[in-house]
């Protein structure tokens, strides 16, 4: 039983992992495609925003649909959630 939980226990980090890897790396294309490639650096603060709203708001209705809770209550409340956390984070990033 012990090793059963250690396996499971290990595929849990990897999936955390990869998907930590690809949703964190989702944000950066704006800047990468219009800085990088377009050589534009107008209006990539709004792409990365509204990405970042969608990426939410997903997240939130695929936790609902594994989970089987309410999609709508779950999305915004990671939403909301992750907005909060952003500012949070921006704000002390700002402030030093």
């Amino acid at each position: 039983m012990v090793v059963e939980d250690e396996i499971v226990a290990r595929k849990c980090g990897l999936v955390t992992f990869i998907a930590f890897m690809i949703l964190g790396a989702i944000p950066s294309f704006p800047y990468i495609i219009s800085a990088g490639i377009l050589g534009q650096t107008d209006q990539q603060e709004i792409a990365v925003i509204c990405i970042g709203i969608v990426e939410l708001f997903s997240l939130g209705v695929a936790k609902a649909a594994l989970i089987g809770l309410n999609k709508w209550k779950s999305g915004l409340e990671v939403l909301i959630l992750g907005s909060i956390i952003t500012a949070i984070g921006y704000g002390v990033g700002f402030a030093f």
